[in-house]
């Protein structure tokens, strides 16, 4: 039998070794900075005295057993799981062992440093409160939501009253209501689909460098310029009604045209809006606001949640779109029926406003989730659950 001298060490079995125990390493670091929260979360009655029974018992497994058991008597299974837990970091012992009896005594300090190190190198993986995914920032993801709100009812306020708007503003008839605001709605869409082209082109890769914010912010600002432009200031003229005979399926009948004051109290002090600086602003201007804002807006939204399921939040990004289109109509209806297009300009520009606002304000939170920050020497970088720290 050679002695120790003579002999090669083992380095495969020291490098399988050295895998193992830093996994044992890994283990550790992750149960230990963990448990007390688990046990308050599963048993919040337990005290901080139990809790030192728990960790001398080396106890850990109870997140498989705790279903099979009342809560009064999750403790008890946590305490005996980290009994035999216990039992099973016994191998370190072992693997020391095996390592001084596996290697040469030339290599037996390389040897005995791989084992020793590997559970160190184990240890430092920790439970990963800094590169796990961390929680996303919840002003952000209001900010979006809404937004997201504000678009919808905009575009349900719109749809809702315009035809009606069209035809008592410029006293078209229902027929004419039904061509013009077609044609301007059939320009809105084309601008509307260039738009889009474009972000599909080359406007979405621009704006995916960090400009998202910017570009919905200017989105905003389109939507606030339509309205401005488009309110029916009291240097307009006055609103015109007629009564007209009109041929309808080769029945001749007779039809408002314009603003029936005996109806809406309102066009008595309304103005009008000119049909051309309406129409330029609503199939360009508007046209662009919305898919401006709503790409930039929910490009942005998905890089704040993260790279995580996006289900719920997506849901309530939805939610909020459903609401305005519920809550917009019955609103919008009666404002316009009472008072008039000024008031519900006034609550659009009010809207929009304070949602640019709020964008704004919040400028520098709305920034994509960021989970592994490239840091210089001695910068750092908080986390929700902690702080990394570059040496």
């Amino acid at each position: 039998m050679r002695d120790d001298d003579e002999r090669e060490t083992s380095w495969q079995s020291i490098y399988l070794l050295t895998a193992i125990g830093m996994f044992c390493g890994i283990q550790f670091s992750i149960f230990f900075p963990t448990l007390w929260p688990f046990l308050n979360t599963v048993d919040p009655t337990a005290s901080a005295s139990f809790f030192g029974f728990i960790t001398a018992a080396f106890s850990v497994g109870q997140g498989l057993a705790s279903p099979g058991f009342p809560e009064k008597q999750r403790r008890w299974v946590m305490m005996v799981a980290r009994f035999f837990i216990g039992v099973g970091a016994g191998t370190i012992g072992v693997m020391r062992a095996y390592a001084a009896t596996a290697s040469s005594l030339k290599d037996r300090a390389r040897a005995i440093t791989f084992i020793q190190a590997s559970y160190v190198i184990g240890m430092t993986f920790g439970p990963d409160s800094y590169t796990a995914m961390p929680t996303f920032d919840t002003i952000s993801v209001a900010v979006c939501v809404l937004t997201q709100f504000t678009l919808m009812f905009i575009i349900t306020n719109l749809e809702t009253i315009g035809s009606l708007y069209a035809k008592m503003m410029w006293g078209w008839t229902n027929a004419q209501a039904v061509e013009y605001t077609g044609i301007l709605q059939a320009v809105n869409g084309l601008v509307g689909v260039l738009v889009y082209a474009l972000f599909a082109v080359k406007l979405g890769d621009y704006i995916s460098q960090a400009r998202e914010r910017i570009f919905t912010i200017f989105g905003l600002a389109l939507g606030v310029l339509y309205h401005v432009v488009t309110f029916p200031y009291p240097w307009g003229k006055d609103l015109h009604f007629e009564l007209r005979n009109v041929t309808v399926h080769g029945k001749n009948e007779t039809e408002e045209l314009g603003c029936n004051p005996d109806k809406y109290r309102w066009c008595h002090y309304t103005k009008d809006v000119n049909f051309w600086i309406y129409a330029s602003m609503y199939g360009v201007v508007l046209a662009a606001c919305f898919p401006i804002v709503n790409i930039s807006m929910n490009t942005l939204f998905s890089k704040i949640l993260g790279a995580r399921r996006q289900g719920t939040m997506q849901g309530i990004m939805l939610m909020a779109g459903s609401f305005a289109r519920t809550v917009g109509p019955i609103l919008v209806s009666w404002i316009f029926q009472e008072w008039g297009p000024e008031p519900i300009w006034g609550i659009e520009i009010f809207t929009l406003s304070v949602t640019a606002i709020f964008w704004i304000i919040f400028y520098r939170r709305m920034t994509p989730l960021n989970s592994n920050p490239k840091l210089n020497p001695y910068e750092y970088f908080h986390y929700a659950k902690g702080v990394l720290y570059r040496i």
